[in-house]
C-alpha cells in the first residue's frame, strides 16, 4: 500500500474533514472499545487528496485506540487548531505516548518506538 501511495497521482479537492474522520474511527475501532472516550472538536474543510488524508486519519486513529489499549480509561480527541492562519489536525490520546526524542522516527519506515513491542504493526503506518 505505501508503494502504491507513493506511485499514484495526487488530486487535489476540497474535503470535509469530519465524515473522513469519522469513517477512520468507525475502520479503527475492531476491539474492544469499552471505556473509550472519543471527544470531537472543531474539523474545518480542508484541500487535498481524499484517499491519501483517507490514510493519515486511519493510521492516527488506529495507532491512538491501539495504543491507549492498556488503559481502564481511554480518551481520544480528535480536532483542529489554527496558528499563524494554518489549520493543523490532530489526534491526541492517554495512551503510552514518546518522548520528543523519539517523535521524529514516528515518520520513519520501520522505525518502531521504544516499548511498542508489545503491541501489533511493522512501523510502516505514519510513513
Amino acid at each position: 500500500a505505501l508503494s502504491r501511495a507513493g506511485r499514484k497521482g495526487l488530486s487535489h479537492e476540497r474535503i470535509a474533514m469530519r465524515p473522513l474522520a469519522s469513517a477512520a474511527l468507525l475502520e479503527s475501532l475492531t476491539g474492544d472499545s469499552e471505556g473509550l472516550e472519543i471527544v470531537w472538536g472543531s474539523l474545518p474543510d480542508a484541500w487535498g487528496d481524499p484517499s491519501l488524508l483517507r490514510q493519515v486519519w486511519v493510521n492516527l486513529i488506529s495507532n491512538a485506540v491501539k495504543f491507549s489499549a492498556e488503559r481502564a480509561e481511554r480518551r481520544i480527541e480528535i480536532g483542529a487548531d489554527t496558528a499563524d492562519g494554518e489549520v493543523r489536525y490532530f489526534v491526541r490520546d492517554n495512551g503510552i505516548g514518546f518522548s520528543d526524542h523519539d517523535a521524529e522516527s514516528l515518520f520513519g519506515v520501520f522505525q518502531r518506538l521504544p516499548g511498542s513491542e508489545r503491541f501489533e504493526g511493522n512501523g510502516v503506518g505514519l510513513a
